[in-house]
């Protein structure tokens, strides 16, 4: 097993009212991250089109899910296009159906999540350009 890097973050976060558990991970590199036996167990095998990805949102069908970004390439665009994934993946889980008429319900979990999610990522202020 190779390393960690110092600045890599692997840290769980439980959603609130939903009890969905979270990983969020920035590595310098997710393909070689995601093969980790941890995250396989976890998601199954990554899909081959990690090569050069910037973030990536994994499900592992029941109540765990995780956020993977590439520490070099890490930004605010990437952060919210994850996270939004995220937030439909955990709604879709718990059995909720996007509507125009029903969207409170995903904005507030999108607004949580982007909260967590950003504080976990800017505590290293190198993290995020």
């Amino acid at each position: 097993m190779p390393a960690v890097n110092r600045k890599s973050i692997r840290k769980q976060i439980i959603v609130p009212i939903y009890r969905a558990k979270v990983w969020v991970v920035v590595v310098d590199d997710i393909e070689v991250e995601r093969k980790r036996k941890r995250w396989v167990q976890m998601f199954g095998p990554p899909s081959p089109s990690l090569i050069n990805c910037d973030g990536l949102c994994s499900h592992s069908g029941g109540c765990s899910f995780a956020l993977f970004f590439s520490r070099g390439t890490l930004k605010m665009r990437i952060l919210a296009h994850e996270v939004f994934h995220l937030t439909h993946d955990i709604m879709n889980w718990v059995g909720e159906d996007f509507a125009y008429r029903h969207q409170e319900p995903y904005a507030y979990l999108n607004g949580i999540l982007m909260e967590e999610v950003h504080r976990i990522v800017t505590r290293d202020r190198k993290l995020m350009r």
